[in-house]
C-alpha cells in the first residue's frame, strides 16, 4: 500500500506547513524574562560565568534551581550566528522540531510503513507538536529530544548492544540540560540496560559516544564542585510549595494527554474524568501486553517502557506537587504517546480490515487527501493571535518613546527580568542590544514602567531608589512613561 515517493511527498508537505506555521506565529510569541535570560545566559557562556554552565532556571523553584548543562545555549548562539533577531532563533527552534518529526517518521518507515504514517498524521493533528512551534522558548526544544531518545531506543530494541544503549543515554543527559522532568526517563535508560547483550560491535562508536557523554557531564560537574553542590543541594532540598493534591492532578492530566494528545480539553476536567482516563490508558497497555505476551523483541519492551515512563510521571509529580502549569510538563512525552498511539489505531485498522478488506487502489488517494486536509484544519485552528509583547511590537514602541525622550531609565520587575541580578531586564536589554536610537542613563528624568496588566498608578515610588514618579503617559503595549516629581514642580 505505502511507498517511499508517497512518504517523501507527505514528509515534505509536512516540513512546509510547519514552517508556514512558525512564520505565522512569530509575532504570537512574548519577549519577556523567559527569553531575555536565556538570550543573556547563551551570551555570558562564552565570557567565562560559572552559573551558565547550567541550564535555564526552573520557576516556582526556592531556592532557584536549574537543569545540568547549557545545551540549550550552544544552539542559541549557534543560531545567532546567522541572526541576532529573536524571530530567526523562534525560526531555528521551529525548524529542529519540524526535522525531528520528519527524521522520527523516516525511521519509522522503516520498522512499519503503517505505523509511520499514522504517526505523522497523528502528530500534525496534536495541539502539542503545533505548540512546539509556536513559541520561542528553550523548552520546546524537549520535544526534538524527546524524538531522538524514541529513535534511539528503536534502535535499541533492533540492536541491543552498549553503542545504541549509549546513544540514548547521550539524549538523555542533553534532555535534562533543559528541564529536569527528563528524570523519568531515567528508569527506561535501566530497563533497557537489563535487555542489553554487553556487545561492543564498534570500539571507536563506543569511545566516540562515551566521550560526548562525559563532556555532557563535564560543565554541570565543574560548576558544582566550584560551587559546593549548590544546585544538587537545591534540587535534593528545595522548598518550593509543594501539595499533593496538585501533584495528583497533573499526573492526571499528563496521563490523559499521553492518551489523547490531540485537544486541551482536559484542564476543565473533574479528577474523576481524569482518574477513569489514566485507568483507560493503562488497561489499553496491559491488554495488548498479554495479546504480545509471545513476542517479546520488539512490542512488548515498547509497552513495558510506557507503563515504567507513566510509573514516573506519577511519582516524580507526587514527590514535586506542583500544579500543572504549560504544555511543557507534556511535550517531552509526545513522541513516545504518538508512538503507543500509532500501534493501537493500526491494531484497530488491522481488525477492521480482516473482517472488511478495502482494496489498495482507493486507499492511497483517501489517505493523500486526508494527510492534505487534516493537517491544514490543524494548522489554522491552533494559530495564535499577537501577543503585544512580542519582539517587534515592544521594540517598535521603544523606538517611538525615544524619539521623543532620548534619554530614559527603567522600573521592571515580575516577568520583564531575570531572576540573575546581573542581566538586564527586558527594555533595558533591547534598547542596548538592538541599537535603539536611546541613552539609558540610571536615575534620567524619564522612567519607562512595563506591565502586563496596564496596572499603572498616578504617582510612583521607585523602591530601590526611592525617588518619586508622576504618570505622563501611557502607550502600546503597556509601557508607563513616568517623569521625577522634582522635575515637573521645576
Amino acid at each position: 500500500m505505502w511507498n517511499r515517493y508517497l512518504l517523501y511527498f507527505i514528509l515534505l508537505y509536512s516540513f512546509v506547513i510547519s514552517v508556514v506555521f512558525i512564520y505565522f506565529n512569530l509575532e504570537a510569541s512574548p519577549f519577556l524574562g523567559d527569553q531575555i535570560d536565556q538570550f543573556q545566559n547563551a551570551s555570558y557562556l562564552f565570557r567565562g560565568r560559572l552559573k551558565s554552565l547550567y541550564g535555564p532556571y526552573l520557576s516556582t523553584t526556592q531556592p532557584i534551581v536549574y537543569p545540568i548543562g547549557p545545551f540549550i545555549y550552544f544552539i542559541i548562539s549557534a543560531l545567532k550566528l546567522i541572526s541576532n533577531h529573536p524571530f530567526w532563533i523562534h525560526m531555528g527552534f521551529g525548524i529542529l522540531n519540524t526535522l525531528a518529526l520528519v527524521y522520527t517518521c523516516y525511521f519509522l518507515f522503516k520498522i512499519s510503513k503503517n505505523i509511520s504514517f499514522i504517526y505523522l498524521l497523528l502528530s500534525l493533528t496534536s495541539f502539542v507538536y503545533w505548540f512546539s512551534l509556536s513559541i520561542l522558548w528553550s523548552n520546546v526544544i524537549l520535544y526534538s529530544l524527546s524524538s531522538l531518545m524514541l529513535v534511539s531506543y528503536l534502535r535499541f530494541l533492533r540492536r541491543k548492544n552498549v553503542e545504541n544503549l549509549l546513544i540514548l543515554f547521550l539524549f538523555f543527559i542533553l534532555s535534562l540540560h533543559l528541564h529536569l522532568i527528563s528524570i523519568v526517563f531515567f528508569p527506561l535508560f535501566i530497563y533497557s540496560f537489563t535487555l542489553i547483550d554487553f556487545k561492543i560491535n564498534n570500539l571507536y562508536r563506543f569511545r566516540f559516544y562515551s566521550i560526548l557523554i562525559g563532556i555532557s557531564l563535564l560543565p554541570y560537574a565543574y560548576a558544582e564542585i566550584i560551587r559546593k553542590f549548590a544546585n544538587t543541594k537545591a534540587i535534593l532540598f528545595n522548598l518550593g510549595e509543594k501539595s499533593l493534591q496538585d501533584g495528583l492532578r497533573t499526573a492526571e492530566i499528563l496521563f490523559s494527554l499521553y492518551l489523547f494528545p490531540l485537544t486541551d480539553s482536559y484542564y476543565e476536567m473533574s479528577d474523576f474524568i481524569l482518574f477513569c482516563l489514566a485507568l483507560l490508558l493503562i488497561a489499553i497497555i496491559i491488554f495488548f501486553l498479554y495479546l504480545h505476551r509471545r513476542h517479546k523483541y520488539f512490542i512488548r519492551p515498547i509497552l513495558i517502557s510506557t507503563l515504567i515512563i507513566l510509573l514516573f510521571i506519577f511519582l516524580f509529580y507526587l514527590r514535586i506537587g506542583q500544579s500543572y502549569r504549560s504544555l511543557h510538563y507534556f511535550m517531552i512525552f509526545l513522541p513516545f504517546s504518538l508512538l503507543l498511539l500509532s500501534y493501537v489505531v493500526n491494531q484497530i485498522l488491522n481488525f477492521i480490515k480482516f473482517f472488511f478488506p478495502f482494496r489498495d487502489t482507493y486507499t492511497i488517494p483517501i489517505v493523500s487527501l486526508i494527510f492534505i486536509l487534516f493537517p491544514l484544519y490543524s494548522f489554522q485552528k491552533n494559530i495564535l493571535p499577537s501577543d503585544k509583547w512580542n519582539f517587534e511590537n515592544t521594540k517598535r514602541s521603544l523606538q517611538s518613546i525615544c524619539e521623543k525622550y532620548p534619554n530614559v531609565d527603567s522600573f521592571e520587575w515580575n516577568e520583564f527580568r531575570s531572576p540573575e541580578s546581573q542581566f538586564d531586564p527586558v527594555l533595558k536589554y533591547i534598547i542596548r542590544e538592538y541599537r535603539i536610537e536611546c541613552n539609558y542613563k540610571e536615575n534620567a528624568q524619564i522612567l519607562l514602567y512595563p506591565d502586563r496588566n496596564d496596572n499603572f498608578p498616578k504617582e510612583f515610588q521607585n523602591p530601590i531608589t526611592q525617588v518619586r514618579y508622576l504618570l505622563l503617559e501611557i502607550v502600546e503595549p503597556g509601557i508607563g512613561i513616568y517623569s521625577m516629581e522634582r522635575n515637573l514642580k521645576k
